[in-house]
C-alpha cells in the first residue's frame, strides 16, 4: 500500500492535473491533501472518498482512497482566554483525521503555522495515547531545532522537538530524523526546511520518502510525503 501526503498550499484547479498523473503512475493507494480549500475534485480510481462541504474550511484535510474507510474528523481550537482576546483574528482551528482501514489507523495532521503551534502540538500530544495509530502523517510546521539550524522561528522548531521526542517515549519513530531531509522552501531567502513528517510504530520499518518533484515543477511549495507499507 503507498499513502501519499501533500499539503496544495491552497492552489487551484490547475494544480490538479500534475498531481493525478503523478499519483497514477506511480500506483498510490490513498492520497490526502491538506489545504485543498480552491477547487473540487474527484480523482478516477478513488471510489472512497472525504471531502468537507464548507468552502470557508480553508486548511481542510481531503482523503481520496480506493479502499474503504472509516472517518473520525477531529477539529481543535486554541482554548487560552488572553490569546483569543490578543489575536482573535489567528484564531485558526488545525486539523486531525483518523482513518481505519481494516485494522490499520493512519492519524493525519494538518497543524497551521503561529504563535499557537505550542499548545496544538500539546494537545495532540494529550489525545495520542487513544488514537493509537499505526502510522501519523501530516504538515506540522515545526521540526526538529537539530534538523535545520536556520529555522525561521526556533521557538516553533523547538516545540516540535520536544513533542516529537514524547511522540518517540510513546512509541513511535521519525525514521528521516537527524538525515538533512527537507520538505518545505521558503520564500524568504530561499530556505528550506523539513516540516512535514511521518511517525510510524517503532517496530515497524514502512519506507518513507520526500517528493521533491512536486518543489522542482512548482506544483507544490511542499514536497509530498511518500509512505510504502
Amino acid at each position: 500500500m503507498k499513502i501519499l501526503f501533500l499539503n496544495c498550499n491552497k492552489r487551484t484547479k490547475r494544480f490538479l492535473a500534475p498531481l493525478e498523473k503523478w499519483v497514477k503512475r506511480h500506483h498510490v493507494d490513498i492520497v490526502i491533501l491538506a489545504e485543498a480549500c480552491y477547487f473540487d475534485c474527484v480523482f478516477d480510481a478513488y471510489p472512497y472518498t472525504f471531502v468537507v462541504e464548507d468552502k470557508s474550511y480553508k486548511n481542510a484535510l481531503k482523503v481520496f482512497a480506493k479502499y474503504p474507510f472509516n472517518i473520525e474528523e477531529i477539529n481543535y481550537t486554541v482554548d487560552n482566554d488572553i490569546v483569543k482576546q490578543k489575536f482573535a483574528e489567528n484564531m485558526q482551528r488545525y486539523r486531525l483525521l483518523n482513518l481505519d482501514f481494516h485494522d490499520f489507523r493512519v492519524t493525519a495532521v494538518y497543524v497551521t503555522a503561529g504563535w499557537y503551534n505550542y499548545l496544538a502540538m500539546r494537545a495532540l500530544e494529550d489525545n495520542l495515547p487513544f488514537f493509537k495509530p499505526d502510522l501519523i502523517l501530516g504538515d506540522f510546521n515545526s521540526g526538529y531545532v537539530d534538523d535545520d539550524l536556520h529555522a525561521p522561528s526556533s521557538l516553533i522548531f523547538m516545540n516540535g522537538f520536544l513533542f516529537f521526542n514524547r511522540f518517540e517515549k510513546m512509541g513511535y519513530v521519525d525514521r528521516q530524523k537527524g538525515l538533512g531531509l527537507y520538505s518545505y522552501k521558503s520564500k524568504v531567502r530561499d530556505n528550506a526546511f523539513r516540516i512535514d513528517h511521518c511517525f510510524m510504530k517503532a517496530d515497524k520499518n514502512y519506507k518513507v520518502s520526500y517528493v521533491l518533484e512536486f518543489l522542482e515543477k512548482n506544483i507544490s511549495d511542499h514536497a509530498g510525503v511518500l509512505v510504502e507499507l
